[in-house]
């Protein structure tokens, strides 16, 4: 199976490009101008596209005759709400379209994003299903809810063989900053007390549904082998996580001796107190489950943080 796989470059699709090329597909990695990522794990050669030129993105699909097609291309940091609205929205759009061009069987897997769900389930802490309502509270959340719905009007209007995919917070080694686990662990990383130190944060009491980015790669073959065309699939653990306990985790990982100091900052109003997802859906249809703990994924996480600051682990 040839696949084609856009936001290459990005942390997960970097992973994706690794375990398909590994697992023996003919893997093709489309990317917007930065290859390093791929370059330094010795993966396939990218293609190079805009994904907001329309006629390019068809170019570039028609030219790769791809089996299956994997959009991870998205944009979280802009200027504005609308940058980021407009940015995902366009290049998911062109996706679809580009896509309307190859055969009808090629399988076609719709990244979105838990950041759609919200506030959804903060109320009753139940595990969210795939037919929970959209309730997103970020501009984020609001571009990967209409992407979603744009896939599956597509889905509904041409009868393309779309899955739509919904992964929740996928961590692992090398992310990049600005995601929890990450940060976290860099911020640990970097303090190198003789006998203490401190570590300043706000707001540990959220609960956050946390997946190895290895169990994702697992779950998005087991959508192209056993996913249900139209259908929308949630990828996650099915475990809330308190942030203060992932933090004192990595504290412990670290070996460091440090203090929290927790801030009293103000809450933001677009803050989620808690999100759990629920695979069932995914597991019942595919038999996929995760299989890495989050203990696993923490150490590996604390590791790579401690090398890139002092070139030996601990």
């Amino acid at each position: 199976m040839r696949i084609l796989i856009t936001g290459a470059s990005g942390f997960i699709g970097c992973e994706l490009t690794d375990h398909f090329s590994k697992a023996g597909f003919d893997v093709i990695p489309l990317v917007f101008r930065n290859q390093d990522r791929l370059k330094a794990k010795k993966l396939p050669a990218a293609k190079v596209c805009d994904l907001n030129d329309l006629n390019a993105t068809r170019a570039v699909f028609l030219d790769a005759r791809p089996d299956a097609v994997i959009h991870m291309a998205a944009s979280r940091a802009a200027s504005s709400s609308w940058e980021i609205l407009e940015n995902n929205l366009k290049s998911s759009s062109h996706v679809l379209e580009a896509c309307k061009n190859l055969p009808k069987e090629t399988k076609i897997i719709m990244t979105g994003s838990s950041a759609a769900y919200g506030s959804s389930g903060v109320a009753n802490q139940n595990p969210l299903l795939e037919s929970e309502a959209f309730r997103p509270v970020s501009p984020y959340g609001v571009a990967k809810a209409a992407a979603d719905l744009m896939a599956y009007q597509s889905y509904i209007e041409n009868g393309l063989a779309l899955f739509r995919v919904r992964p929740f917070n996928i961590i692992g080694p090398g992310q990049s900053p600005g995601f929890f686990c990450s940060d976290i662990a860099e911020k640990i990383a970097a303090l190198n007390p003789p006998a203490s130190a401190s570590l300043k944060l706000s707001h540990l009491d959220s609960f956050r549904d946390f997946l190895d980015v290895q169990d994702l790669c697992r779950a998005y073959e087991a959508i192209l082998k056993s996913g249900k065309a139209g259908e929308a699939y949630n990828v996650c653990s099915g475990k809330a996580v308190a942030l203060g306990d992932v933090v004192q985790k990595l504290i412990g990982l670290s070996g460091k001796k440090i203090q929290l100091e927790i801030s009293p900052a103000t809450r933001r109003p677009n803050d989620i107190a808690y999100q759990c997802g629920s695979h069932e859906k995914l597991s019942k249809e595919s038999g996929w489950k995760p299989l890495i703990s989050l203990e696993d994924s923490l150490e590996k996480i604390m590791q790579h943080a401690l090398k890139k600051h002092s070139g030996t682990s601990k």
